[in-house]
């Protein structure tokens, strides 16, 4: 299976990646509790 390219995934910019991938991070860590 080869790589996808950023653009291929359909993928938000690498910016808006960085942040709104600690949003989902923080949620799950607080429901473990």
């Amino acid at each position: 299976m080869r790589k996808l390219k950023i653009t291929e995934l359909n993928r938000i910019t690498p910016e808006e990646f960085k942040t709104a991938k600690k949003l989902p991070l923080v949620i799950v860590l607080d429901g473990v509790r």
